[in-house]
């Protein structure tokens, strides 16, 4: 349920936990205000009595508790899924990984195998390098500031993905960004911008 949960937050969804030895994160979700957690003791799908949810995750360890679950959800009309159950839930939930808040990293294997899925993810975090991860992370956060500005000043969609690629392929900007010094990238893609307009 955790790695779930941890997908769905950057969404900004309204999300609802119920069950009982909740791990330490869920907790401090819900002390956050981030989720909220209903600390009970599940054995049928009842709590969705009333309930009116868009999407409905069983994560439960009782694959028939998960299957009415999902069974009545489907009948309230929200979407269902069961992490024991994927051919029988309306999505597959991809593995997700979160870099910094600015790049998620998503593979699905359409439900057929969530553990390669994770491994794929887990592979590609290797391939990178936390040292890869950052640099990849500050680049997006640097189009991220420049973004605005560079719509404000250039008129055309070709001309400001013409002076997106320069900034991400700047030998200065990627020396700053790998020395970990995103203030001064961001000056340097300002004057890259200035001389552009």
């Amino acid at each position: 349920g955790l790695r779930r949960v941890e997908a769905l937050l950057p969404q900004g969804c309204e999300i609802l936990v119920y069950g009982v030895k909740a791990r330490e994160e869920i907790i401090r979700y819900a002390r956050e205000g981030r989720i909220r957690f209903e600390d009970t003791v599940l054995t049928d799908a009842g709590f969705l009595h009333g309930q009116k949810p868009f999407m409905v995750v069983a994560a439960t360890d009782d694959h028939d508790l998960n299957h009415t679950i999902i069974t009545a959800a489907k009948e309230i009309g929200a979407l269902a899924y069961s992490v024991d159950e994927p051919g029988s839930s309306d999505f597959a939930h991809m593995a997700v990984r979160d870099l910094g808040g600015v790049i998620q990293i998503a593979v699905s294997t359409g439900g057929r195998s969530p553990i390669i899925a994770r491994r794929v993810v887990q592979d590609m975090e290797r391939c990178m390098g936390e040292a890869g991860i950052t640099e990849h992370t500050l680049h997006a956060r640097l189009h991220g500031m420049i973004r605005a500005d560079a719509r404000e000043r250039i008129p055309t969609h070709e001309g400001r993905k013409a002076y997106m690629r320069m900034i991400s392929s700047d030998a200065e900007i990627t020396r700053m960004i790998k020395e970990n010094k995103l203030k001064m990238a961001l000056k340097r893609a300002m004057a890259i911008l200035e001389d552009w307009a």
